[in-house]
């Protein structure tokens, strides 16, 4: 028991020793060290989490970013010119339906002095026209268009001294006289078309142009 309260009174005494700590005991605790040199300052502005700056919601980038970007693309905003240029900024569209009304007034005198000649030559048609000269086609000498079988022995004789035959009588275009105008017969040739029914007109129309 002796031993007992000898082991109390030292521990006591060392717990003493540790709690006033004393100039030669010393601190058991750890101490921070002191810095040897204040820490270097910052010329960026600190910011705290709760303070910090938002960023904006809808970020629009430079134009010149843009630019480089989609070249040819229209800006984000449209510019406003004080005086218009003098070509247009695109090209005019095409449309095929007509308007509705006219875009603008008529002129009240043609845009250009007309000509006193005309612009291209005449054309020439081989068919008569129905105007302004008035057209009388001669009758047709029906005697042409008789099958050769149905002819008079007579109507066949004269036909051959203008060298048809039943062929040429009958196939159109096939005797070399059928070429010849008017003017271009001899005295037989003519004296023969004659007795066939034929005349200057009526031969050049029918005859000479079936």
């Amino acid at each position: 028991m002796t031993s007992r309260i000898l082991f109390m009174l030292s521990s006591l005494a060392l717990m003493a020793i540790i709690v006033e700590g004393g100039g030669g005991g010393g601190d058991y605790r750890k101490k921070t060290p002191e810095p040897s040199s204040p820490p270097p300052t910052s010329s960026f502005p600190s910011f705290s989490p709760s303070k910090a700056p938002k960023p904006p919601k809808n970020p629009k980038p430079p134009s010149d970013i843009v630019d480089s970007l989609m070249p040819g693309m229209p800006s984000l905003s449209p510019s406003l010119s004080m005086s218009p240029t003098d070509l247009p900024s695109s090209s005019p569209t095409v449309s095929t339906a007509p308007t509705a009304s006219p875009s603008a007034e008529p002129s009240s005198s043609p845009s250009e002095t007309p000509t006193s000649m005309p612009s291209s030559s005449p054309s020439i048609s081989s068919a008569p026209s129905s105007a302004p000269i008035a057209y009388a086609r001669p009758d047709r000498v029906d005697i042409r268009y008789v099958s050769w079988l149905d002819l008079d022995s007579e109507t066949q004789d004269i036909a051959r001294s203008l060298d048809y035959d039943i062929y040429t009588w009958n196939n159109y275009g096939n005797n070399l006289i059928e070429y010849y105008q008017w003017t271009d017969l001899t005295k037989d040739q003519m004296d023969a078309a004659t007795s066939l029914g034929y005349d200057q007109k009526s031969w050049d129309c029918w005859q000479n142009h079936f």
